[in-house]
């Protein structure tokens, strides 16, 4: 499936809990555009696995699923993780030391379905050659 970019889960915690104003706007505005067909967005279903234990303690698993199948509803496709993005991945922990391995998963992702491209303020993906970093801009 091609996307116009790939979301990260910085990006899913930010539409839950924003960070500012600005950050709010942007993330509203981004899956607006999803909706309406104006921009097609993927996710890595390793950020559904992020997401979960990213609000273990603040959401009950009910509420996570929700908001997961509201992100679906609003067009979002959810990628799932193959040979190929496996062995992309791998490469990518190769050539960038110290990126986790649930980011060289979604810069796989982004590097196979959205021409690299990642929604994320996450440091580590521009350590990452051919990833394209967009955050409060784009996609």
């Amino acid at each position: 499936m091609a996307v116009d970019a790939i979301l990260d889960t910085r990006f899913i915690l930010s539409l839950l809990a924003p960070e500012s104003e600005r950050v709010a706007s942007w993330t509203r505005s981004t899956i607006l555009k999803a909706k309406t067909g104006k921009t097609r967005l993927g996710c890595s279903v390793i950020s559904v696995a992020e997401f979960y234990g990213a609000t273990a303690r603040s959401l009950k698993r009910e509420e996570v699923a929700i908001r997961l199948y509201s992100l679906e509803a609003s067009g979002i496709g959810f990628l799932g993780v193959d040979r190929k993005i496996a062995e992309v991945a791998g490469i990518v922990r190769r050539t960038s030391p110290g990126v986790p391995i649930g980011d060289a998963l979604i810069a796989a992702t982004a590097l196979s379905h959205a021409r690299g491209r990642v929604l994320s303020d996450d440091p580590h993906f521009r350590r990452i050659e051919g990833v394209k970093v967009l955050w409060l801009v784009g996609p």
